[in-house]
């Protein structure tokens, strides 16, 4: 792993504001898909659903990488 600088301030908006309207969105879209937003105990795994979610985001992370570098291996 490569040491990374320490972040330049600039004039852009703060991420956390792009977070929360993103979860917002989501809420919003849980409640047109599920008729309810996420709770506890509701019946379940929410350890293997975010698990589950981490390895999607692991794939996309990937596919990003390799689009980025050009890598399109032959199959």
């Amino acid at each position: 792993m490569q040491q990374q600088p320490n972040p330049q301030l600039n004039n852009s908006q703060p991420i956390i504001f792009h977070v929360k309207e993103d979860l917002d969105a989501r809420y919003r879209q849980g409640l047109i898909v599920y008729g309810k937003p996420l709770q506890q105990n509701n019946g379940r795994d929410m350890l293997q659903d975010l698990y589950e979610e981490i390895l999607d985001a692991a794939m996309y992370v990937k596919g990003e990488i390799l689009e980025r570098a050009g890598d399109y291996p032959d199959w």
